[in-house]
């Protein structure tokens, strides 16, 4: 069978042509401009208890936030962590740490100093398989990307930029 087969939505109200809007149900909407307990979501008289509580230890999960603790905790897994992070770019943990010697951790496109790793961005060739450039600052690698790498754009930035430059 295609499409949706139901007959009501889930307070009751028929689906009918008439009765739905782009994003749901006219009848409910109306119950939520009107009621408060409805607008707030599910009103406390349509749940559950045992539903609540439940959903109660799935927004806790004190031992799933121990496990990350403790997963983000050991350097072995911070390092496989960011390998992971970096192999889609080419670049590995230990490409970026020569890189940034041979950097003199700057920018190399406005020489920048990086503050810490997370400004610190992998650049790479979009290719397949990716080739790394150099490392950039957050700045420079979003123009890059906003110019689609295209020398020829980030020409035409620079010319523009020196036409209306105020002196």
């Amino acid at each position: 069978m295609h499409g949706n087969t139901k007959t009501h939505c889930k307070r009751g109200h028929p689906r009918v042509p008439s009765n739905l809007n782009g994003r749901g149900c006219k009848g409910c909407a109306e119950e939520r401009r009107k009621n408060p307990e409805v607008k707030a979501g599910l009103a406390a008289y349509e749940r559950k208890p045992e539903v609540r509580a439940a959903a109660a230890v799935r927004r806790s999960k004190p031992e799933a936030k121990a496990k990350k603790a403790a997963y983000d905790a050991t350097p072995e897994q911070k390092y496989r962590k960011r390998r992971d992070e970096l192999k889609p770019y080419g670049w590995t943990p230990e490409m970026v740490e020569t890189a940034k010697v041979e950097q003199g951790n700057k920018c190399a496109v406005c020489r920048v100093t990086f503050i810490d790793s997370r400004h610190t961005h992998a650049d790479h060739e979009h290719t397949v398989p990716p080739k790394p450039r150099a490392l950039l600052c957050s700045a420079c690698n979003t123009s890059l990307g906003g110019f689609m790498d295209d020398p020829k754009i980030c020409r035409q930035a620079a010319e523009y930029l020196e036409k209306y430059k105020g002196d």
